[in-house]
């Protein structure tokens, strides 16, 4: 078994209670686990780190870019069920120069 990978959110003026659409991402309300996180994304992919390369690193980024251009979404973790940390845009393009960089394994 792998590690999959956990998106976390914090949404401004977002109701709890639905499921919520930004851009082609959908966020849902429940358990979350870094402190002031509303929402998760459930991406159905494995983590994909420079560390961790298994993951689909283009679908994954994806989400991340659409969540971070977000005028509603204040905060972003990523990471696995061993731990998320929180990620900004500057993470989003080092991870991207590095998947670049080493060719993708497909």
């Amino acid at each position: 078994m792998g590690k999959d990978a956990h998106i976390y959110v914090a949404c401004d003026g977002i109701e709890d209670g639905r499921i919520h659409t930004v851009g082609t991402v959908a966020l849902e309300p429940g358990e979350t686990h870094p402190e002031g996180a509303t929402h998760s994304l459930d991406i159905y992919e494995r983590l994909w780190t420079p560390e961790y390369p298994r993951g689909d690193w283009p679908m994954i980024c994806m989400a991340l870019m659409r969540l971070l251009a977000s005028s509603t979404i204040k905060r972003v973790w990523y990471g696995s069920e061993q731990g998320v940390r929180e990620f900004s845009a500057k993470d989003v393009l080092e991870y991207s120069r590095v998947f670049m960089e080493d060719r993708p394994r497909w």
